[in-house]
């Protein structure tokens, strides 16, 4: 299955949680490259997509089904707050 994970009791368990999925949406390219690298550095989470405006998030959103979205507020063709309402 997967890798093993101490309960609170210090004791092995043998259930590992499912990781977090998160999918970025973020028009600067250097922003959504930066917060994809700290989405991949956390061993509790999965980076499952990209997303470049709030039009293309809807879609990435129904295909990848991620538990959180990062999502930017200010973005052409669709801002963030419009998308999330959409994808809620």
């Amino acid at each position: 299955m997967g890798k093993d994970v101490m309960s609170l009791s210090g004791a092995p368990s043998a259930h590992s949680p499912a990781p977090t999925r998160v999918a970025v949406v973020d028009d600067s390219l250097a922003a959504a490259s930066a917060m994809q690298m700290i989405v991949e550095l956390d061993p509790e989470c999965e980076f499952v997509g990209a997303a470049k405006d709030g039009l293309e998030a809807i879609f990435l959103c129904r295909d990848v089904d991620p538990d959180v979205v990062l999502m930017d507020v200010g973005m052409p063709l669709m801002d963030g707050v419009t998308s999330t309402e959409f994808i809620h």
